[in-house]
């Protein structure tokens, strides 16, 4: 029998339905997140499957009251799921220590990194709908976003849970951009493109935004950030976006400026000399479009 036979039968042995994994749950009654991981073989990414939840599992296996608010509480469930790729400590210490925002002392005493952080959570989590392009106001504050989240105990103590998980399956070690102490990015981690916003201080829950392009320039932080997908296709990208871009050795980095940057433009002239300059450039790279 071969290797990927073997899987495939294993995999088909696991609770996988949605009806499968509250039959699963209701069997083995009030357990962690952890344990039911255990027990039933699944994966983190197998519980958000679908637009699930574990606080909506629970529920449905009646170990959960009914909804307070359904919509606003699917939608912090659902944002948990897109949490999953996180992989350095720090922004699972902010997942992990959100319910300490709660107060107002510890807001104000906040450094700009650690506001910063805690905005990297929250615009995923409560994912405002902002065309591209345009920027979104629905909460006034971090204040009051945070406020709004912890109405919602089970899906802050979720939270915390996923967090732990995520903390004991990271297999690296991220590096500190040690010049910029206020921005909370570290090398070789994962960022979906909000959070990069947010860890620049460009976007936060109380203003966020979007954008059409692939680089945006940061004057605030003299920065230029570039994201950058390695692997393009006719059916994700124009033929006018198809852009050459590819690592050259550990140092060098061959990246194609858009077909409306001139060399003498400011911009062109800025990504020419920026180390004589002392402007920087961040490179955020995934191999294809289905990736963050």
């Amino acid at each position: 029998m071969s290797r990927d036979l073997v899987l495939d039968n294993i995999r088909n042995a696991l609770p996988l339905t949605s009806s499968k994994k509250v039959e699963e749950l209701r069997h083995l009654g009030n357990v962690s997140l952890k344990e039911y991981l255990q027990q039933t073989g699944l994966e983190l990414e197998d519980v958000y499957h679908n637009k699930s939840y574990w606080t909506l599992l629970r529920r449905q296996a009646g170990l959960e009251p009914a909804f307070k608010n359904e919509d606003f509480e699917k939608r912090l469930g659902r944002g948990i799921g897109r949490l999953l790729h996180i992989d350095d400590p720090e922004r699972l210490q902010s997942m992990n220590t959100l319910q300490r925002y709660g107060s107002p002392d510890v807001l104000n005493s906040c450094s700009e990194r650690e506001l910063r952080l805690l905005n990297m959570i929250l615009v995923v989590i409560l994912s405002p709908s902002v065309p591209s392009g345009k920027t979104a106001k629905e909460f006034d504050s971090v204040e009051q976003a945070v406020k709004r989240v912890l109405e919602y105990p089970a899906l802050v103590d979720e939270l915390v849970q996923v967090a732990d998980l995520l903390e004991e399956r990271r297999n690296h070690i991220p590096i500190a951009i040690e010049d910029s102490p206020q921005i909370p990015l570290m090398i070789h981690c994962r960022y979906s493109r909000d959070e990069v916003l947010s860890a620049y201080g460009y976007a936060s829950v109380s203003d966020v935004k979007s954008m059409r392009e692939g680089v945006l320039w940061i004057p605030k932080e003299n920065t230029d950030v570039l994201f950058v997908t390695l692997k393009k296709t006719a059916q994700d990208f124009s033929d006018s976006t198809m852009y050459k871009d590819y690592a050259i050795s550990e140092w060098l980095f061959h990246w194609e400026s858009q077909s409306t940057t001139s060399v003498s433009s400011k911009t062109g002239q800025r990504y020419l000399n920026h180390a004589s300059n002392g402007t920087r450039i961040a490179l955020f790279i995934r191999r294809e479009k289905r990736d963050l």
